[in-house]
């Protein structure tokens, strides 16, 4: 997770990932392409929280105003991964 360039392995909406900056930490910008509701579109995330292994708090602005969180806790012998977003994609529809 804290490798940006990676999200288009686990997350299926994303197609391209670059990041300012590897491993991510507040501040970083994410440049993304990704497809959502049928449409292409690109944005740029900016990381406002971050605790490594534990969190993340990203900030879209555009297309639409989104938040996402990811949270990973320790489960048994793997890692449970929880990602919320919040946001309003009717400019998309």
């Amino acid at each position: 997770m804290d490798d940006a360039t990676n999200l288009p392995e686990w997350n299926s909406i994303v197609e391209e990932s670059t990041p300012s900056q590897t491993p991510i930490g507040v501040g970083t910008k994410i440049t993304q392409r990704a497809r959502f509701l049928g449409r292409k579109f690109e944005s740029v995330a900016i990381v406002t929280e971050h605790v490594p292994n534990q969190r993340s708090l990203l900030k879209i602005d555009k297309p639409f105003a989104l938040t996402i969180t990811n949270r990973f806790e320790a489960a048994g012998r793997g890692t449970k991964s929880t990602l919320v977003a919040e946001g309003r994609a009717w400019r998309l529809l």
